[in-house]
């Protein structure tokens, strides 16, 4: 008995240190949205991170409402009855179809912000440039201005995009909302 024990116990490596493994997950740069500019950043993060879990912590549970552009409605029915578990369903679409070792670029500029006690409505002018995975292809390029209405939730303290509305700013630009409709489930 005492043989076949220490056999099952020198052969084991009880005590011999193992190889740390490498996490499954990258760090994320997504930060308590505790001001509403935050928001906007942490989208930016989500997109160049493929995200979709830091996406949707951007958007509100309860209320979130988004309204397409009108070229946009027109293409893709999908988009009169938008919540968010289509937002989400749309991101995840897109970050799985970028190639790997690419990221999608988006950005912002701010035209005007109305601040409340406890809302804000902020319209900004975007860009977002989608690699594409064909070889030699261009990125595809989304353009136009949104106007959304942010929330700050008493009990978190983080903000919250409650209501979105999209626009063009050039007929020829596709817009956000075309990107969404292309991309819903």
């Amino acid at each position: 008995m005492t043989i076949v024990l220490s056999i099952m116990f020198y052969s084991c490596d009880l005590f011999k240190t193992r190889t740390p493994q490498e996490p499954s997950q990258t760090s994320s740069q997504n930060v308590p949205a505790t001001d509403a500019s935050l928001v906007f950043q942490n989208m930016i993060y989500a997109f160049q991170e493929g995200n979709a879990f830091n996406y949707a912590q951007t958007i509100d549970d309860s209320s979130f409402f988004f309204r397409a552009s009108g070229k946009a409605l027109q293409r893709y029915v999908e988009l009169s009855d938008w919540n968010k578990s289509k937002e989400q369903g749309y991101f995840t679409n897109v970050a799985g179809g970028v190639p790997k070792f690419t990221q999608i670029t988006l950005e912002f500029s701010t035209v005007a912000s109305t601040n409340y006690a406890d809302s804000c409505e902020i319209v900004k002018t975007y860009m977002i440039s989608i690699p594409s995975s064909a070889a030699g292809s261009q990125a595809k390029v989304y353009r136009g201005q949104a106007q959304f209405n942010l929330r700050r939730d008493p009990l978190k303290g983080s903000w919250y995009i409650r209501r979105w509305s999209d626009y063009e700013l050039n007929s020829s630009d596709s817009t956000w909302s075309d990107l969404k409709g292309s991309y819903v489930n």
